[in-house]
């Protein structure tokens, strides 16, 4: 990786997108670039599992709330 994007400020709240379910995004901010010297090498190994998705062998659950249906 020879950069990254990152959002700076702004604040959580409910997607006015996507107001049929629970989305939620990050509003107000913004996106710098940040040059990463030395280049950075890595990888990542994603998979997914029934429900779980596995990032570098570490399980990530979905939680659901009394809430949800």
């Amino acid at each position: 990786m020879k950069y990254i994007k990152k959002q700076v400020g702004g604040k959580l709240e409910r997607s006015e997108i996507y107001s049929d379910n629970d989305s939620w995004a990050l509003e107000g901010g913004k996106i710098e670039t940040e040059i990463l010297s030395p280049p950075i090498h890595a990888a990542a190994t994603i998979k997914r599992q029934n429900n779980v998705l596995w990032i570098d062998e570490r399980k990530f659950f979905k939680l659901n709330t009394e809430n949800e249906k």
